[in-house]
């Protein structure tokens, strides 16, 4: 029979993921998680067989993760292209502002 994962650990996979030393997050399902973190997909697969939302819970959370990693590097070229088109638009100013101020 599989086990199924409580609503708590679904949500907090990242945190799970980043308690490394067990300090806070120390009950099966989260070492179960950390476990699947660690294994590569031949593994992955073996624990699936007995614990199939356990590792769906981490390739959603590692999906969604590289989603959203994506989305922060698009956010910070939209953010650098702004930043060089008011450069720009300040150079052009300046620039015709001493030109003006020469004539």
């Amino acid at each position: 029979m599989a086990s199924s994962i409580n609503d708590f650990d679904r949500t907090h996979v990242q945190e799970i993921l980043q308690d490394s030393k067990c300090n806070r997050y120390d009950w099966f399902s989260a070492m179960l998680l950390r476990l699947i973190a660690h294994g590569d997909k031949s593994n992955r697969e073996q624990i699936r067989l007995a614990y199939p939302d356990h590792v769906k819970a981490y390739e959603d959370w590692f999906h969604q993760r590289d989603y959203y990693a994506q989305e922060a590097a698009m956010e910070r070229r939209a953010e650098q292209f702004d930043a060089d088109i008011e450069q720009r638009m300040y150079d052009a100013a300046e620039e015709a502002y001493y030109a003006e101020k020469e004539h």
